[in-house]
């Protein structure tokens, strides 16, 4: 179960990144 929350957890990050770069962009 560890691993399914480092990938739970590299997913939450990237959906931040991706939110982050939206309102860079905007």
């Amino acid at each position: 179960s560890k691993e399914i929350d480092k990938i739970c957890e590299q997913n939450l990050l990237l959906l931040d990144l991706n939110d982050f770069k939206i309102l860079l962009e905007e």
